[in-house]
């Protein structure tokens, strides 16, 4: 039988002795539970489970219930005694096994079930079947479209599992080029000549091929509260004493977006109030101007529509998903791409407010190692 008895235990700052008296056990019989050298009663469990807070279920299952090794996408130095997120989801590329983390710190994610449970950094329990967890598809990146095209793919496809986990453009290129993730949607612009993402992709892969594929086109500006009640008409407002921002995290395309704007304004960082306040997210950000956190950000026109805000447009962007090509024409990909072309999802895109689709599901480039990127002949 196996048990987290230990790392609930350590989780709750609770010592070996102490716990083992609330329970009307010895150490050493606390201890030989812990190592699963022993079993517990019915009535032990049932006391453990309460000391501790959860189920009997979450605090022991059968050896024969699924654990598997991962490599974990967060550090895994053995002197960081940083506490993992227990919820993760699971993910099989190239034969491993990968662990990534569900924040509780992202509202959105209280509502997602979990693949496993963690039960240290190299091991987790699994909660879906194996051969279903093999089927999973994972995207990684910032747009909430990510999560419509997921729903779309399981109606269309129920055996085809596909799992948004948000995460910046440059984290979520780097989890794909680490294979530790299938898909990232990046919106990076290279300033010297305005290219989008296809430069970041050949930096950060130059040995291994990559399609990129356009998710959509949206504009990018500045959001602010109904109304305008400050007056921000722009960048330069910024450096107003009476303006707070609220920023991206570095890595976000919208955190470097403002950065170029900035300079262009001849404004410093440090002249703004509020730069290091950040959002996790895109949603995020609009919550926290809507809800008077702060007076501006930078975010899509779809969020300014989702939360009732006013926006200032600055640049069109394009969004688009990265992937190896090999995986391109794997059966499961071609399903994901086709999704992705398909009328039904474009048009959604356009129903929910700010989305350009005339590219919608368009192949962009090939990047190979080493070469130039071969540009798309789009219609």
């Amino acid at each position: 039988m196996g048990n987290a008895i230990r790392k609930l235990r350590q989780a709750r700052g609770l010592q070996q002795q102490s716990l083992a008296l609330s329970v009307g056990l010895s150490r050493q019989a606390l201890a030989s539970l812990e190592t699963g050298q022993s079993v517990p009663s019915t009535k032990v469990a049932l006391l453990l489970a309460r000391q501790l807070g959860v189920r009997v279920e979450e605090l022991f299952w059968l050896d024969d219930e699924p654990i598997v090794e991962v490599q974990n996408s967060e550090s895994v130095d053995p002197s960081d005694t940083t506490p993992l997120e227990p919820r993760r989801l699971l993910v099989e590329i190239d034969g491993r096994w990968v662990s990534h983390p569900i924040h509780r710190n992202q509202p959105s994610n209280l509502s997602r079930s979990a693949d496993g449970l963690s039960l240290d950094r190299n091991h987790v329990r699994s909660l879906v079947e194996r051969d279903r967890l093999r089927e999973t598809v994972l995207v990684v990146g910032c747009d909430p479209a990510l999560g419509v095209l997921s729903d779309r793919i399981r109606q269309r496809f129920p055996a085809l599992r596909m799992s948004w986990l948000h995460a910046t453009s440059y984290r979520a290129l780097s989890l794909v080029v680490a294979r530790q993730a299938h898909m990232a949607g990046l919106h990076l612009r290279e300033p010297q000549n305005g290219e989008f993402n296809v430069p970041f992709v050949r930096r950060a892969s130059p040995s291994l091929p990559m399609l990129v594929v356009n998710l959509a086109r949206w504009e990018e500006g500045l959001l602010v509260a109904r109304g305008n009640p400050k007056h921000i008409m722009g960048v330069a407002c910024l450096a107003r004493p009476d303006v707070r921002l609220i920023n991206r995290p570095a890595g976000a395309g919208a955190r470097e977006l403002l950065e170029r704007e900035l300079v262009a304004a001849e404004l410093l960082p440090e002249q703004v109030a509020g730069f290091e306040l950040e959002a996790a997210s895109h949603e995020e950000l609009a919550r926290s101007v809507a809800w008077g956190r702060a007076d501006v950000g930078i975010g899509t026109r779809t969020m300014a529509l989702a939360f009732d805000l006013d926006f200032l447009p600055l640049v069109e962007e394009r969004f688009d998903l990265v992937l190896p090509l090999r995986l391109a024409e794997e059966p499961r990909f071609e399903r994901i791409l086709d999704t992705l072309d398909s009328r039904v999802f474009r048009d959604e895109l356009v129903s929910i407010g700010g989305y350009d689709t005339s590219e919608t599901g368009h192949v962009m480039a090939e990047v190979r190692g080493g070469a130039q990127a071969t540009e798309a002949i789009t219609q």
